[in-house]
């Protein structure tokens, strides 16, 4: 959520042109066209900090599809790169490069599960806009859960949701005033499960400082992963 939070702009776009800079080698001029917006203003270019001689290099080929998290420079130009939280919408495993590990089967697999989980990303970003939910993270407050109890909550069977949306009210100390529910999971013992370990088992953090100069609000997105062999259904914070 810190990247939706803090991105100027959020779209799925097409990639139709991808030109140098000609005045800094680092970035190139791409135009887009824009598929599905999320945040910020209806635009038809962008800039691509690309890198292409560092350990940073970034590349979006033409005809390619992508879900593209931006950010506003100074001069008011929209951009983006290797860290920016973009994602391909168009990856490929490459089968030559990798045939030595993975049999075909494997790389289909590593796809499925690679898009599968731009497909959530995605998700999440619909269900926020259909209902409004401007996520705001002013003083980039970071969650943590204690005790393990996020790591406890499995085994539970969730045929409809993948993911729940809480909101946390932050006092000033860093104390959670308030949990509301935006999104909860279908299966009650699940969410009221998760509840009781958010309310109980989670801390903020605001880097070194030990307060925040108001009260704030933030909200928190766990995933559900249905079981899978012998490993059981489980919460996660993160896209897996």
């Amino acid at each position: 959520m810190d990247l939706t939070a803090k991105a100027d702009f959020i779209a799925t776009a097409k990639i139709l042109s991808v030109n140098k800079d000609s005045e800094n080698e680092d970035i190139h001029n791409i135009q887009i066209e824009i598929l599905e917006l999320f945040k910020g203003p209806k635009v038809d270019s962008l800039k691509l900090h690309s890198r292409l001689n560092s350990s940073c290099g970034f590349y979006t080929p033409i005809n390619t599809t992508w879900l593209i998290f931006a950010y506003q420079e100074k001069g008011g130009k929209l951009s983006f790169g290797y860290c920016s939280g973009s994602e391909t919408m168009s990856k490929k495993w490459d089968s030559e490069l990798h045939s030595r590990k993975y049999s075909k089967a494997e790389l289909d697999k590593l796809n499925a599960s690679y898009l599968d989980k731009v497909k959530s990303k995605i998700e999440v970003l619909e269900y926020l806009r259909e209902h409004k939910i401007k996520p705001i993270n002013e003083f980039d407050l970071k969650p943590h859960f204690i005790d393990d109890c996020i790591q406890n909550i499995r085994g539970f069977d969730e045929k409809t949701e993948r993911f729940s949306l809480l909101e946390l009210t932050v006092n000033e100390d860093l104390s959670i005033q308030k949990v509301l529910a935006l999104k909860e999971f279908e299966n009650e013992e699940l969410a009221l499960s998760l509840m009781e370990c958010v309310k109980s088992k989670i801390l903020v953090s605001a880097g070194k400082d030990k307060a925040i100069p108001n009260k704030s609000k933030m909200i928190i997105e766990l995933y559900y992963y249905p079981a899978n062999g012998k490993m059981a259904s489980f919460i996660s914070q993160y896209f897996l």
